[in-house]
């Protein structure tokens, strides 16, 4: 994608907004929410659905790339696979991928005009998943790989059966609504399972493994988990848990719940692959730019835990979106405890939901200029300076340096 062809793109978005508004947790927050209120509207989609088998992932972070990463592998057996992601950075055609590729943007126009006279009662996401739904009708897959949107048992996705449930981490995120807890959050994300088909699970508290034993066990949910049989360990990077989980996965839908009795994770070798908005790079002139979507605690401390394996680059920018200020505190300070040789700032972004630049400076001055706060992080762009930068924090962060990025002459 370059900037000239992001226009066709960017009428999509403003399709949605007129009909939606901004994209948010929409109906989860109101006395409705449920998928009894959608059922009604899905069903005849549901019923033309050509039984394709299910891969549901859920999880506070990691479920994106491991839904990525399954995609991958299925393709390699020539599956013809559909793949539902969220959010999206540049495009929302990136959410409804077939066999690889991000829907054509023309073609998804003509669904949502085809599908409109059924979006009064619908979400943003929801009509999407809808969307979705007619291109997999038209399209009929093998496979549907569906990452969960928020939480798990209250998302759209769930309104379809999986055949292969995958949990992939649990941490403190959108607590109003999924629960103030890892326990109330992992009973969210548990609620994609079905009965008598596999639960494939990345936990490493000790506690949350025994939750997850306990909930499955009494529902008649088959279970497993990375760290519980020792295939995972603590000091694993998030790549590297969700790479072996992913093909914990794979190896389960081709051979069975036997695969597991002789998977060996030291088999894996890691691998260096990246993702949309996870690990990706752009250029632009001598600047190199990996983007990092590490937007909550557990996504940043596991950024900069995989930063210390992998080597550190030569500078952090950081903005985030309104979270509770204790939890950006504790994402800032780890940032400052990079290398002191790792220039760090942390900066704001043109968004309903970022933070305003008072607090982004307030939070700077917390760190005693280890963080620097820089109001315009465009200023900082300079293509003849030899320098690789990471870009972390809010995916809508990461979607705006990319734009602007586009908009120099880069290339995605």
């Amino acid at each position: 994608m370059n900037f000239s062809t992001l226009e066709l793109h960017d009428e999509l978005s403003h399709w949605l907004q007129v009909r939606f508004g901004a994209e948010g947790p929409g109906k989860l927050i109101e006395s409705d929410a449920g998928l009894d209120r959608i059922a009604a509207t899905f069903k005849p989609f549901l019923d033309q659905l050509k039984s394709p088998k299910v891969i549901t992932v859920a999880g506070t972070n990691g479920k994106g790339e491991t839904a990525y990463r399954i995609e991958r592998q299925l393709l390699t057996q020539n599956k013809r696979v559909a793949l539902w992601t969220s959010p999206h950075l540049l495009s929302v055609c990136e959410r409804l991928r077939f066999d690889g590729k991000d829907i054509d943007v023309k073609r998804c126009m003509a669904l949502f005009e085809k599908l409109e006279p059924l979006s009064k009662n619908l979400s943003y996401y929801e009509f999407l998943f809808l969307v979705f739904l007619q291109a997999c009708i038209e399209q009929s897959p093998d496979v549907l790989v569906l990452e969960v949107g928020l939480g798990g048992r209250l998302d759209t996705v769930n309104l379809l059966d999986t055949d292969l449930a995958l949990v992939c981490s649990i941490g403190l995120d959108h607590q109003a609504i999924l629960g103030d807890t890892p326990e109330k959050i992992l009973y969210e994300k548990l609620g994609v399972c079905r009965r008598d088909k596999l639960c494939l699970t990345a936990l490493d508290d000790p506690r949350l493994r025994a939750q997850a034993k306990a909930w499955c066990q009494a529902r008649s949910v088959p279970w497993w988990d990375g760290f519980e049989e020792k295939q995972l360990h603590l000091e694993d990077t998030y790549p590297r848990r969700n790479q072996v989980l992913s093909s914990a996965a794979l190896g389960v839908f081709s051979g069975g719940a036997d695969f597991l009795a002789n998977f060996n994770s030291k088999t894996i070798k890691n691998d260096q692959l990246s993702f949309s908005g996870r690990r990706e790079v752009m250029t632009l002139g001598a600047q190199r730019f990996i983007f990092i979507g590490a937007h909550n605690i557990d996504g940043f401390r596991q950024a900069v835990h995989f930063w210390s394996h992998t080597g550190f680059p030569d500078e952090i920018w950081s903005a985030f979106s309104n979270r509770p200020r204790a939890d950006l505190s504790i994402c800032v300070e780890l940032l400052a405890q990079t290398p002191k040789h790792v220039k760090k700032i942390v900066t704001t972004f043109d968004h309903a939901r970022a933070l305003t630049s008072e607090l982004a400076s307030s939070l700077s001055n917390e760190t005693s200029g280890r963080v620097e706060f820089v109001s315009d992080w465009k200023s900082l762009i300079n293509q003849q300076d030899a320098k690789t930068i990471a870009i972390a924090g809010s995916y809508y962060f990461i979607a705006s340096f990319m734009r602007e990025l586009l908009l120099r002459g880069a290339t995605r």
